[in-house]
């Protein structure tokens, strides 16, 4: 298994890679430490900081079976991040919800886009505390997966199945069906559900 995990060296992304490399060392996985600098940029400065970061993670996770770095040229941060998990053949891409440009508690753009474009399940760390209280088994896990029945849903299925072997998760499935509404405009003989006023 490989997990990425992308950084922007903000405090966002070295919590996030924390917990890649908590859970890899968890799984005896792979991590890969990536970073994206502009096709221009010298990026020797950020060479020396990725090494650092590497070493600091296999301290706190030792049984990281393989830790890489790269340094990704790119104008486009997450079309970077997301074209390199597919080239690696990434299990799990991990990241911070808001970079170092970010001044809001809201998911960031690249954060957003990596979700949508990555092509696998994408960790996006939030809230880092309580998965590395759940990595320290002190509490359960609360995983939302949602069950659409499509193919692509299966290798979410999986690694939830994998992370259940790292420490006791409680799982929630949702499916949405058609709201009465949306139904009603597939069958148009069918009446139109009217929300209760719940006053």
């Amino acid at each position: 298994m490989l997990i990425l995990s992308g950084t922007d060296f903000s405090n966002a992304a070295d919590t996030a890679a924390l917990v890649a490399a908590k859970i890899a060392s968890a799984l005896g996985a792979n991590l890969r430490l990536v970073s994206v600098v502009p096709p221009a940029a010298n990026d020797e400065p950020l060479t020396h900081t990725l090494a650092a970061d590497a070493d600091d993670l296999m301290a706190a996770a030792p049984d990281v079976a393989d830790l890489q770095t790269a340094i990704l040229r790119g104008d486009d941060t997450a079309r970077t991040i997301t074209r390199h998990a597919a080239h690696v053949h990434a299990d799990l891409v991990v990241i911070g919800a808001r970079g170092a440009s970010a001044t809001s508690d809201t998911v960031g753009r690249v954060a957003e886009r990596v979700v949508a474009d990555a092509g696998v399940p994408t960790l996006v760390v939030q809230d880092a505390e309580s998965l590395l209280r759940w990595l320290d088994r002190k509490e359960n896990l609360r995983v939302l997966v949602s069950a659409s029945l499509k193919p692509s849903q299966d290798a979410a299925i999986e690694l939830v199945g994998r992370l259940r072997t790292v420490a006791p998760c409680d799982v929630t499935a949702l499916h949405v069906a058609f709201p009465p509404d949306d139904e009603a405009l597939v069958d148009p003989r069918r009446p139109r559900a009217v929300p209760l006023d719940r006053k």
